[in-house]
């Protein structure tokens, strides 16, 4: 009881945070800018907040595809049935209904929220009340999630459907019975997942299929064997198409354009090969420090965080120190680690792309601060320090 209580009392805190920060984005945004980004970048959750105007002034009807198409069209988009178009249809039905773009921002705060619920349910499932609770104050309260759903960004809401998909599949591969309607909401989950940020889909798919194999094959009924096979075949149909056009099609967008001519460091962290998998823990503590860079001014949201994220350093060394101790569920460790390397390589360091990957990070930081000794953390806080110093020279 208390615990729930407690859980209660963080998302009730989470809440009214994020609307006071979203009224002070109200207030500052003459000085701050009203986006995350600063204005002269232009990036495609620009593209959902203009095409989704375009459509509520062209719009005949609260459904109307014609519509819907030609106002993707005049930012470049050029919409079919079968492209990532699900943020796209979301921003455009509610932006038709109430001619502003502040309600996306309330329903982001909203999916924020229930993120918090969700982590919280999926490390009391995985760990314990301890790390539970730790890991949804971090979600909670870190400056980087309260402030980004406070902005029309699709990763808050792609991060909700990751967190309820990684539930379902603990459930189904630690429990003795499969349900049909956990299997059903999984897939349904995975769906809309595929229809606004693809490539996810597949890897989700694939590590659901693959933990519940590792956990339950050696034990498996007659019964079990037949859903795992239902399993198998429908993500082999739905995968079929997906995992070459999407997952490679995001590929070749990242990995063929990169040029880290500029950047020395993201030359040496990057992995564009499998022979560049022994830059992982470099490119995974950087990933968990992103948006990170002093020398961006201080009069956007996006400079902001990028200057108050040197925070997270402790968090960034806890995640890499803990790939080396012992896991009480090791194929979901590995699996969520193989999961998040293989959004490292398909998202060539777009930050936005890391945030839905949050949660995990938190979870096993919370899972390795709670139970390591103070000589640790003292260490740890004193190596970040020092790194976070020698940042500080570097760019300054």
């Amino acid at each position: 009881m208390t615990s729930k209580c407690n859980i209660s009392k963080i998302c009730k805190q989470a809440f009214w945070l994020r609307v006071s920060l979203l009224l002070l984005i109200y207030l500052l945004q003459d000085q701050l800018g009203i986006y995350f980004m600063p204005s002269n970048v232009f990036h495609d959750d620009d593209k959902y907040i203009i095409g989704a105007k375009a459509y509520a002034e062209s719009a005949n009807s609260l459904f109307d595809w014609q519509a819907f198409i030609s106002s993707m069209a005049t930012v470049g988009h050029y919409a079919e049935i079968n492209d990532e178009n699900g943020w796209f249809v979301f921003t455009s039905i509610f932006m038709y209904i109430f001619h502003s773009e502040w309600i996306l921002r309330i329903f982001n705060i909203g999916f924020a929220v229930v993120s918090i619920n969700l982590l919280y349910k999926l490390a009391l499932r995985v760990f314990d009340i301890k790390v539970a609770l730790t890991s949804a104050k971090m979600l909670a309260f870190l400056p980087y999630p309260v402030l980004f759903c406070c902005f029309p960004f699709k990763d808050q809401f792609v991060m909700m459907l990751l967190l309820s998909s990684l539930l379902i599949i603990h459930k189904l591969a630690n429990e003795n019975t499969l349900l049909v309607k956990r299997i059903f909401l999984l897939i349904l989950l995975i769906t809309v997942i595929h229809f606004t940020r693809q490539g996810l889909d597949v890897l989700i798919l694939l590590l659901a299929v693959i933990y519940y194999f590792s956990r339950n094959i050696v034990k498996a009924k007659k019964s079990s064997v037949i859903w795992i096979i239902i399993i198998v075949c429908i993500g082999a149909i739905y995968c079929g198409n997906s995992l070459y056009e999407d997952v490679l099609y995001k590929l070749n967008s990242y990995l063929g354009s990169r040029d880290y001519s500029e950047s020395r460091i993201l030359s040496l962290i990057s992995i564009d090969s499998v022979y560049d998998i022994w830059k992982f823990p470099m490119s995974y503590a950087f990933s968990l420090l992103l948006p990170f860079d002093l020398n961006q001014p201080w009069n956007t949201w996006y400079g902001l965080i990028s200057s108050l994220n040197i925070i997270m350093l402790p968090f960034a060394i806890s995640n890499v120190l803990y790939l080396f101790k012992k896991k009480d569920d090791m194929s979901f460790y590995f699996g969520l680690l193989a999961f998040y390397l293989a959004v490292i390589v398909m998202s060539a360091t777009i930050f936005r792309h890391y945030y839905c990957l949050l949660p995990i990070s938190i979870l096993f930081f919370a899972k390795y601060w709670t139970y390591t000794s103070r000589h640790s953390k003292q260490f740890i806080m004193i190596i970040s320090f020092m790194f976070a110093s020698l940042a500080i020279v570097i760019y300054l």
